[in-house]
């Protein structure tokens, strides 16, 4: 038995700082199926060696803290942005079968929850792709200007290139997930 039941619907704040929590099992599917409005989560200075990029998923989240675990598959930088970049860079992480199983089950839970404010989210959510959109269209539009200065070292066009494709995809990828709202 896992411990979660169907009674955490209007649970908004989980505090778990400090607890010494070395895995997280199955809680970020938990989390996504009983817990539709959680606002804050906190799973700062604990013994997590992997953060689960499922908790990308709660979009539903103003700030999310993950700081102070051993992980090292997430820049400590990263860790350090607001909770929509967070959220956003685990969502990367995802395949998309994941996610749209895990978006899935996160709109049955808020469906079930019988939340009025969940089409104000998905416009949210949906008004957060499209600026996102239009910050990779911009830092791609920068990236290639930069392309075209003839002073570059072969090692810094090498890197910039790699930014480049990187833009290019995370831009594919939002546009897609876009196009599934």
């Amino acid at each position: 038995e896992s411990g979660w039941r169907e009674g955490f619907k209007s649970l908004e704040t989980l505090n778990l700082s400090s607890n010494k929590i070395s895995d997280l099992a199955d809680m970020p599917r938990f989390l996504v199926e009983c817990c539709p409005l959680l606002r804050n989560l906190s799973l700062a200075n604990n013994e997590l060696s992997v953060i689960p990029p499922a908790l990308g998923v709660l979009r539903s989240l103003a700030s999310i803290d993950l700081r102070g675990n051993p992980q090292r598959g997430i820049r400590p930088g990263i860790l350090d942005r607001n909770a929509s970049e967070i959220l956003s860079y685990l969502r990367g992480r995802l395949d998309e079968g994941e996610l749209r199983g895990l978006e899935a089950k996160l709109a049955g839970a808020s469906s079930s929850a019988k939340d009025a404010s969940s089409s104000t989210e998905d416009n949210a959510a949906a008004a957060e792709g499209e600026k996102k959109m239009e910050e990779l269209k911009k830092s791609i539009q920068e990236v290639t200007m930069q392309l075209n200065n003839v002073h570059l070292t072969e090692a810094k066009k090498y890197a910039m290139k790699k930014t480049l494709k990187m833009h290019k995809a995370a831009l594919i990828k939002e546009e897609r997930r876009n196009r599934g709202r």
